[in-house]
């Protein structure tokens, strides 16, 4: 399993303020809890297990929770890291899903889904799906956070990526600047 996919997956699961908001020791919340210590160690089996798990209990909340949404999202993500594409596929259509209906449309969470959904058409070889899904992201990241925030680097890159697969070559070479000059400022 590549590093910095791992640590990406964590900061993403870990910065998630549905996960930190939903107190109380309840069996979801047990569960959720084994499958980020699972996911620390990079054990992606125990995290698929706890997760499935989690996902059962948090299906008690109701079709449009957060806790949902965050668990199929997270599901997807570990699916992803194993190569399971279709399976992946399925549980961060889901969570998109939610939270479209859910959330208001400047939400990190939903920007999460969207770049996860990017990162797996890149690896589908679906190149523009990928960079549209890149850019809804970025849109959502730059107006929360602001167009120069540490984090739209890494999405920038991303992006760029998708750009240069498409024979974009200009709108990457953009890109791909404005997050080298994020990086130098940070």
């Amino acid at each position: 399993m590549r590093r910095w996919a791992l640590t990406l997956l964590l900061a993403l699961i870990l910065a998630s303020p549905v996960l930190v908001a939903c107190s109380g020791q309840s069996d979801w919340q047990k569960h959720n809890d084994a499958a980020i210590a699972a996911l620390k160690k990079g054990d992606l089996g125990t995290a698929e297990v706890k997760l499935r798990e989690a996902v059962y209990e948090a299906k008690k909340f109701g079709d449009a929770d957060p806790r949902l949404a965050a668990n199929l999202n997270n599901l997807g993500s570990v699916y992803f890291l194993q190569g399971n594409y279709a399976a992946a596929e399925a549980f961060y259509e889901r969570a998109l899903r939610i939270r479209q209906k859910m959330l208001k449309p400047l939400d990190l969470d939903l920007a999460t889904s969207l770049f996860n959904m990017g990162s797996l058409r890149a690896r589908q070889n679906r190149l523009e799906e990928a960079a549209q899904l890149y850019r809804q992201a970025l849109e959502i990241q730059e107006q929360v956070l602001g167009p120069e925030h540490e984090y739209l680097a890494a999405l920038l890159e991303k992006y760029a990526e998708s750009l240069r697969g498409t024979s974009r070559y200009q709108e990457a070479r953009a890109a791909e600047e404005r997050a080298r000059k994020i990086k130098e400022r940070g």
